[in-house]
């Protein structure tokens, strides 16, 4: 909250847009019912360490809940979503071979698209679960 807070300050200074990218693994409780704990660990671990590697400098990372990722993503845009989501994926599947997790994504920019932190969220996360319904 505080990181998107202060890239919400540095958009209205500098007229810096950035998108914030919300991500949740899609049938996580299967990987751990069908392979156990451990394997959804590490599929987290996959995760955590894919988004670590493919981060710009000035993009921030955080795991927002169980299987739930947020990204702020200065000057990002829709052009980035797919190949970020098609990274992740690889890197479940090498963690958990045959897990066949795959990721929602919602993205919303400001303040092209929201003109509050909470119009922005909103937005994300409409777009996260319809992609889910996907």
């Amino acid at each position: 909250e505080t990181m998107l807070s202060q890239a919400a300050s540095r958009s209205e200074r500098y007229g810096w847009g950035f998108a914030l990218l919300l991500l949740d693994l899609d049938r996580f409780k299967a990987v751990n019912d069908r392979f156990g704990h451990a394997a959804g660990d590490a599929a987290l671990r996959a995760v955590g360490r894919e988004i670590r590697h493919l981060l710009r400098a000035g993009d921030v990372a955080a795991r927002i809940g169980g299987d739930e990722f947020a990204l702020i993503l200065p000057n990002g845009g829709p052009d980035v979503m797919e190949p970020l989501l098609s990274r992740l994926a690889d890197a479940v599947q090498a963690a958990v071979p045959g897990a066949g997790v795959r990721f929602s994504a919602g993205l919303a920019c400001y303040p092209a698209e929201a003109g509050t932190l909470e119009e922005l969220l909103a937005l994300a996360d409409e777009r996260l679960y319809a992609a889910k319904l996907r």
